[in-house]
This record gives structure tokens, sequence and C-alpha cells, in this order.
């Protein structure tokens, strides 16, 4: 069904304009096969979706005990066995270091809350801290680790990219 109506062009001049409305069928057909291809991509998201989800699940199952390396978990046994549920623990590397620190966060916690301490640390720094969160106990790496000011302390073996590793009570 042909219509018209009046424009203008860029002159002013008026013109008549015959557009011609596209039959039902035609529109009716394009709009299926726009629906048709919306859902085509939507199952191939969803599908492509389900495919990576269960192609990952093994690392989702697996993960908590698969992080820490074999000489961590030594370590990690022997500082449980020297420090008490719930106490604080600073964690100071000789050297900046952010990869081992927070394992020994993660590892730790909720038993013990550990702060980590990035070099170069004031003495000053760490009795504010030790005041703050009560710390009495300290882990420090390093080759050789540094001494916070250790009461006691025990060598818990070496660990790859750390390299030394210390756990002891600190002075009063």
């Amino acid at each position: 069904m042909p219509y018209s109506r009046s424009v203008t062009d860029h002159t002013g001049a008026a013109r008549s304009e015959s557009r011609r409305r596209a039959p039902a069928v035609e529109r009716s057909s394009s709009l299926w096969a726009g629906r048709a291809f919306f859902l085509l991509v939507a199952l191939a998201a969803i599908l492509c979706g389900l495919h990576a989800g269960l192609g990952s699940r093994a690392h989702f199952e697996r993960s908590p005990g698969k992080v820490f390396p074999p000489e961590l978990r030594e370590q990690l046994r022997a500082v449980e066995d020297r420090v008490p549920p719930g106490a604080f623990v600073l964690y100071v590397p000789a050297a900046p270091e952010f990869w081992y620190s927070r394992l020994w966060q993660r590892a730790l916690y909720p038993r013990n809350e550990v702060v980590v301490l990035q070099p170069p640390v004031a003495r000053q720094t760490l009795r504010e801290l030790r005041v703050r969160y009560g710390a009495r106990f300290a882990v420090s790496a390093g080759d050789p680790p540094t001494d916070p000011g250790f009461l006691w302390r025990v060598d818990v073996g070496r660990a790859a990219g750390t390299g030394e590793t210390w756990v002891g009570e600190l002075r009063p």
C-alpha cells in the first residue's frame, strides 16, 4: 500500500516522497529470522558457559590442598605446633615479596591472623603494630631472615622463593 508525504529538500523546495510499506509476509519472516538468530546466539553462549564451567570443575574441587607447596605445608605444621590458636602473627620478609606472605595469611587463617610487614620496617612501626594487634609471635623469611626481636626462634626450613624461615616468640 503506497503512501506519500511532503518533505523539503536542502533548497527548501517542497517535494513529494513516495514509500511503499513492506508486505506483512516479508516483515513477519524477517522478524522470525531475527528471533531465530537471537536464540541461536543465546544457546551458543549457554553451551560455551557450561563447557567452560564443567572443564574447570576440577579447579574448584581440588584447589585448597594444591595451593601450598609441600615445603610450606611442613613449615605450617611447625608454626602451628609452636603458636597458640588465636594469636596474631607478624610475617616479616627480608626482602619485599607478595606471594608467600599471602600464602601464610591464607594458610593460617582463621586459626591465626597474619599481619604482613613489607620491608623496610622501622623498629617504632614494629612496636606500634605489636601493641595494636597484641602480636607475640613472628615468622621471618629470607636469606638471611630478619630478626624482628625474637625472644626465641626455631628454623623451620627453606622454601623455594623465600629462603630460610624462622618462627618464634617476640621479646616483651
